[in-house]
């Protein structure tokens, strides 16, 4: 599957939404100067030529698939998928993306249901932890 690569991540400034490319990672903790690091990330937005601190643990990639309404889906949102709530995740198993219910993937129906128009963004886990945790997820 080709598709374009890009992250989404939120400002550390206004906590929206930075849509663009991963330009820089930092981490928590210290390097081996003891130099302490931050655990932000930088996202380059091609639309504003800006490059924006952002909060690491949102950064999240592009899937290249949308939902049926045409939403981009990206890894940490939350999607309802033929009456399920799973989240969208990356997976080094699989080297792709899969969904997560309840710590089991169903990575064979994932492309196939986006393509189908079976799925639908309903939040992300970032902004909307609480559509999780009430479908016992947490």
């Amino acid at each position: 599957m080709k598709r374009e690569i890009k992250f989404r991540g939120k400002s550390t400034d206004t906590g929206k939404w930075i849509y663009g490319f991963l330009s820089f990672f930092y981490t928590a903790g210290r390097d081996e100067n003891g130099l302490i690091l931050t655990d932000k990330a930088k996202i380059y937005s091609p639309e504003d030529c800006r490059c924006d601190d952002v909060w690491a643990e949102t950064v999240g990639q592009f899937t290249g698939l949308c939902d049926k309404n045409g939403k981009e889906i990206y890894e940490g949102d939350i999607v309802e998928c033929n009456g399920d709530i799973c989240k969208v995740m990356y997976s080094n198993h699989y080297a792709g993306f899969a969904l997560d219910k309840k710590s089991w993937l169903y990575l064979p129906f994932f492309e196939e249901a986006f393509r189908n128009g079976d799925c639908l963004v309903i939040g992300n886990i970032h902004d909307n932890i609480e559509l999780l945790k009430e479908n016992n997820h947490e």
